[in-house]
C-alpha cells in the first residue's frame, strides 16, 4: 500500500487520479492519517483541474462563430446576439445566472490570454482557484506586458504560498512594475461606488452596504462610530460593542441623536419601523 500510494498521492489530476480519490473516500476510517491527508490534497488537485478544464470549455464554447445555413459567419449584430445565447446556454446547463457564465467566460479568457503559465499550473492541478484569481485581480489594472512581468516573477513560488500571502506579495509587486496602478484600481473602484440592501434570507436579516467608498469616507465614519459606541459603554451601557456600533450607525443614519441611544428597546431597531 505504501508505494502504491505514493505513487497516487503524487499523481496529475484526470480520470486516474478521481479513481484513486473515490477508492480512498470509501477507506477513510480505514486509512493511516498521512494517507487521509494525501486524499485531502488529491481531491483539492482534481477540483483545481475541474475547474480549470470548466472554464476553457466555456471558452472554447463561447468563441466559436455563429455561421448561417450556407456556413458563412454570421454578420456583426449577429454574432453579439449569437454570443449571448451562448452564454445564456451555459448559464442554463450551468444551473447559475448569465453574469455567472459571463463571469467565467471572462476569467478564462483572461488566463488564456495573460496568463498562460498560470493557467497551465491550474490545469495541472497545483494553483487553486483563489490563488489563480490573485492574479486575474491584482494585475487587473496594469498591462499586458506588466502583468506577464507579475506571472513570471511569482509563478514558481505561488504553489507555496497561501492565497493571502500570493495576493500581498503581486500587490508589492504591481506597485514595482507600475507605480500609478494603484490609483488606476482606486479610481476605477470609486466610480463603481454604490449603496445597497439585501435580505439575508436565512437569518431573517438584512445587510447594508456603501460598496466601493473613498477611503478616507469610510474609515472617517467607521472611526466615529466606534469612538461613539465606546463612549457609550464607558458611561455604563452593557450592550455588545458590535451591537451599539450598530443602533449608533443607524441612528446617524435615519437622523436621530446617537446620543439618546436610551430610547431604543434592548434588542435592536425594527429596520420597519425605526425607533425614534
Amino acid at each position: 500500500l505504501g508505494e502504491t500510494w505514493a505513487w497516487f498521492a503524487g499523481m496529475a489530476p484526470g480520470g486516474r487520479a478521481a479513481s484513486g480519490v473515490a477508492w480512498a473516500f470509501g477507506r477513510l476510517g480505514r486509512l493511516p492519517a498521512a494517507h487521509v491527508l494525501d486524499a485531502v490534497a488529491a481531491a483539492r488537485r482534481i477540483a483545481s483541474w475541474a475547474q480549470g478544464v470548466e472554464m476553457m470549455a466555456a471558452v472554447e464554447l463561447f468563441e466559436r462563430p455563429g455561421l448561417r445555413e450556407d456556413g458563412s459567419p454570421l454578420p456583426g449584430p449577429l454574432a453579439a446576439v449569437h454570443r449571448d445565447s451562448v452564454l445564456e446556454e451555459i448559464a442554463a446547463k450551468l444551473r447559475v445566472t448569465s453574469g455567472t457564465a459571463a463571469y467565467l467566460v471572462a476569467q478564462g479568457t483572461t488566463l488564456r490570454r495573460r496568463f498562460p503559465r498560470v493557467l497551465a499550473l491550474l490545469l495541472s492541478g497545483r494553483l487553486d482557484i483563489p490563488k489563480v484569481n490573485a492574479f486575474v485581480n491584482g494585475c487587473a489594472f496594469v498591462s499586458d506586458e506588466h502583468a506577464a512581468l507579475v506571472q513570471d516573477r511569482l509563478i514558481d513560488v505561488a504553489e507555496a504560498l497561501t492565497s493571502g500571502q500570493l495576493r500581498s506579495k503581486i500587490a508589492k509587486l504591481v506597485i514595482d512594475v507600475d507605480p500609478e496602478a494603484a490609483e488606476r484600481r482606486r479610481r476605477a473602484g470609486e466610480a463603481r461606488v454604490r449603496m445597497s440592501v439585501w435580505r439575508n434570507a436565512e437569518k431573517g436579516t438584512a445587510t447594508f452596504a456603501l460598496a466601493d467608498s473613498p477611503l478616507l469616507w469610510a474609515l472617517a465614519a467607521s472611526q466615529r462610530v466606534d469612538g461613539l459606541a465606546r463612549r457609550a459603554r464607558t458611561q455604563g451601557d452593557q450592550r455588545p460593542l458590535e451591537r451599539l456600533r450598530v443602533l449608533i450607525a443607524y441612528r446617524l443614519l435615519l437622523g436621530y441623536d446617537p446620543e439618546t441611544l436610551s430610547r431604543l428597546p434592548q434588542d435592536g431597531p425594527n429596520p420597519d419601523h425605526p425607533t425614534p
